[in-house]
């Protein structure tokens, strides 16, 4: 498993698989996988904090740069498949043929050139004609294996003896006459079809063992059940060795598409000879392969020329759509001679033709392109390109505008979400948003999202999703891109489209469909408005000035209550994925500004918050951080809007039981203590049985940091109301009385800071003020004893105000007698 997987600081991916087949490598070598002798949490241990895992003793320098590029625990650095592939460790295995080929294997003899007995003649039968049962080949395929084994390179062949092969083509044609003679008698090796042969040119057989000749004549004998034959000549056409063919025609092809381009850009505007080129490459690439490097720098420059004619710009983008098609090479070599630059003039003609078909050539140029080639091309011009195709806001549409907006978002979200294998192209991602935001492309992605969406009512909202989550990625930037967001017209459209989710989710109910494609939407687009709320207090108040906290709050009420359908009401899909995204939102929106957070209030936050905690726990980091803000927000809540908001929330009853968790229970005593002070209904609250049990039951729990921050609210409390600070006192547990001034006793005794033992006076002599009978209490409690021997300790000596306040609260405690 690697490290990264262990940590979960990443999402699992091919670097993953590359690790795992470092430690494959390291079971096969050694027998034993890493870390085998360890318990599993303690290799799991291991593999994060040891570098890498340990290499065999005597594993090769290779293996071990294997491993080691295997083993680096950066999984953006770590090798890919590819790279390791052509690894020297790899290269230096020895190559198992395929069984297709491992037939039989041949040793081909050298013949002197006057006579055709041969020196030598074997057939070394391999495995696979024991596994077919001794089966014997057809005699012409074996002809064509020796035709093929003859005129393949080897590692250990010398170009010169091909070429001395070729210049003594006159001895050679004599001994295809001798051969021809010999297998007269032969009718299956008089004559060899080698048209279906396919001639492996960049591969070595090696299950075919060859001996090559660099005399002046060369023949091959074989010797197969007993009968002598021939071989005959293979240079019947005149045209040299048999798999240059294939070279030629490839070569022949590239000039007739050479020729074709430079036609293209001698092309006058009066003729119309657009259709015939078109054509013309169309049926010269058609049979060939797809993989094939068609397009020569010749052809490239020719078609970057003609780019730059506007008479023949759309007959040199057909063809480029047709070349990056075909050609696996056309990509990289035009974006090498600068073809990204050339496309931009051309979004200048708003023809719904012509941009379909730039919006096409710009996502081949996505597909076909290397990562370096693709860098090129991405800041050369196609990100540029890519956004004019966007839609600009009360634009006119057509089809053709709709498809060319569509392949710009396409090609946008793709390199905004692929993970590139190169680390240079991952770190210009922030760059490359924004670049994006600085050309306005948020403001158009809006756009083109509300113009889809008005001119689409059908149940496709496939290209709307796309653009949802193209700018989602887009908002996933640094605070450059999310401010540039909130402060333009974007968040002003997207939270028009927001906003009509209710009603485009009734539309689909009638339609009779079930609305997920829409809720789906929502999703997307609620990510991408909780990425820009995670930003600056401008850019907080510039979606607020939006309305986004009114919009924000509506979607969440309908999420949670639902739509009603004619009779019923149903319950909005995907309620949990859509919740996830709103309470963050209401909680970015709130947060820092007591203003925006009293507009969420009288919109009803309150209880939509509480009714959040209730069902789905998990939300409750977001929901009860805003309810606790209202509290101290209802103390200073001049409007008075607050406080009823809160009661139809459940009032101090919802604040109790949150006393019961350590976390929020600190939290929401600091709340009912600020709340305490606005409304005095809250203080009739409070002392009912339920709220002084659970805070003197939190007060003994608590002994960290809680404890230290629980004292001041505690003491506040106190202090604003002796009813409170009476009922805290009359708190039993079982036979025990008098539970909160034992406490109080005991963190007393057990804590020497100055501070905390200040806050504790302070909270006992807030509670004997309050008592009805404080002597009875200093009895019960043996108060006195604790003080006295606070003011005899040493350390209560240097703590001035500790000494003075304990000598207080001792001399009050004898009037008390």
């Amino acid at each position: 498993m690697a490290p990264e997987i262990i940590e979960m600081s990443a999402a699992p991916s091919a670097a993953c698989d590359i690790w795992s087949l470092g430690c494959t490598i390291l079971e096969l070598t050694t027998g034993k996988p890493p870390h085998f002798d360890l318990a599993p949490m303690a290799a799991l241990f291991r593999i994060v904090q040891d570098d890498i895992p340990r290499a065999p003793a005597r594993a090769s320098e290779a293996l071990r740069d294997f491993l080691l590029q295997c083993f680096n625990r950066e999984a953006g650095l770590r090798a890919d498949a590819r790279s390791l592939v052509s690894h020297a460790w790899l290269q230096r295995a020895p190559a198992q043929s395929p069984s297709a080929r491992s037939i039989y294997a041949i040793k081909v003899t050298k013949l002197d050139h006057g006579n055709v007995t041969s020196e030598k003649s074997t057939v070394i039968l391999q495995s696979a004609i024991r596994q077919t049962s001794c089966h014997t080949p057809p005699k012409s395929e074996l002809c064509k294996v020796i035709a093929l084994n003859k005129y393949r390179e080897t590692e250990e062949d010398d170009m010169q003896d091909g070429f001395a092969i070729c210049e003594d083509r006159e001895k050679t044609n004599l001994y295809l006459k001798d051969a021809r003679k010999q297998t007269s008698g032969c009718p299956a090796f008089s004559k060899v079809d080698i048209s279906d042969v396919n001639w492996d040119t960049d591969q070595h057989d090696y299950d075919l063992e060859i001996e090559s000749s660099t005399s002046s004549g060369l023949s091959v004998y074989e010797k197969f059940n007993d009968h002598k034959l021939s071989v005959p000549g293979l240079f019947d056409n005149n045209r040299g060795f048999i798999h240059d063919g294939v070279r030629e025609r490839k070569t022949r092809k590239r000039e007739e598409i050479d020729i074709l381009l430079f036609h293209l850009t001698m092309m006058e505007p009066a003729k119309n000879h657009d259709k015939s080129i078109s054509v013309d490459l169309i049926k010269l690439l058609e049979s060939g392969d797809s993989e094939a490097n068609f397009l020569s720098e010749v052809g490239a420059i020719s078609l970057v020329e003609a780019l730059r004619s506007p008479a023949c710009a759309k007959e040199a983008l057909q063809a480029a759509r047709i070349l990056l098609v075909a050609s696996s090479n056309a990509a990289d070599v035009l974006v090498e001679m600068g073809v990204a630059p050339l496309l931009l003039p051309l979004t200048s003609n708003r023809s719904s033709l012509l941009v379909e078909l730039l919006g096409v050539v710009l996502n081949l140029f996505r597909l076909r392109c290397s990562e370096p080639c693709l860098r090129v091309f991405l800041f050369g011009g196609g990100v540029q390109l890519a956004v004019e195709l966007l839609l600009k806001p009360d634009e006119s549409t057509s089809l053709g505008h709709h498809t060319a907006t569509l392949a710009g978002v396409e090609f946008l979200l793709h390199v905004l979400s692929v993970k590139f294998k190169s680390s240079s192209l991952t770190s210009s991602r922030t760059a490359l948003c924004r670049a994006l935001a600085l050309r306005d492309a948020p403001a158009r992605l809006a756009a083109s999202l509300e113009s889809c969406l008005a001119a689409n009512d059908s149940v496709d909202r496939s290209a709307a999703i796309k653009i949802a989550c193209t700018l989602a990625a887009l908002c996933d930037s640094d605070s450059v891109v999310k401010e540039s967001v909130a402060a333009s017209s974007t968040s002003s459209t997207l939270l028009r489209v927001l906003v009509a989710f209710p009603a485009r989710l009734a539309s689909a109910w009638k339609q009779g469909i079930d609305g997920e494609t829409e809720a789906w939407l929502t999703v997307k687009l609620l990510g991408a408005l909780k990425a820009v709320t995670m930003t600056s207090a401008a850019a907080l108040d510039s979606l607020a000035m939006c309305g986004a906290i009114e919009i924000t709050v509506t979607i969440l009420q309908v999420v949670q209550t639902g739509l009603s359908d004619s009779l019923e009401r149903k319950m909005v899909p995907r309620r949990d994925e859509l919740e996830d995204q709103l309470l963050p939102i209401v909680y970015y929106l709130c947060r820092i500004d007591r203003s925006r957070l009293a507009r969420a209030a009288r919109c009803g936050t309150a209880i939509l918050l509480a009714a959040c905690v209730a069902r789905r726990r998990h939300l409750k980091q977001f929901a009860l951080a805003i309810l606790c803000d209202l509290c101290h927000a209802a103390a200073n809540d001049a409007h008075g809007g607050i406080g009823p908001e809160l009661w139809r929330a459940g009032g101090v009853r919802l604040y109790v039981r949150l006393l019961v968790e350590v976390y929020w229970g600190v939290r929401a005593l600091s709340a009912l203590n600020a709340w305490l002070k606005a409304d005095r209904r809250v203080e009739a609250a409070m002392v009912d049985a339920g709220c002084p049990v659970s805070i003197v039951c939190l007060f003994a729990k608590l002994d960290t940091t809680e404890f230290e921050q629980s004292l001041a609210p505690l003491l506040d409390a106190c202090e604003t109301s002796p009813i409170f600070a009476r009922a805290l006192l009359k708190v039993c547990i079982g036979p025990r009385k008098h539970v909160f001034m034992l406490e109080l006793v005991h963190k007393l005794e057990r804590h020497a800071a100055a501070f905390v033992r200040k806050m504790l006076l302070e909270i006992l002599r807030a509670i004997l003020a309050a008592s009805e009978a404080p002597r009875c209490l200093f009895l019960a409690t043996h108060l006195d004893t604790v003080l006295v021997a606070l003011l005899t300790d040493g350390m209560t000596s240097d703590q001035v105000l500790v000494f003075d306040l304990a000598r207080t609260i001792l001399s009050q405690a004898a009037q008390y007698s």
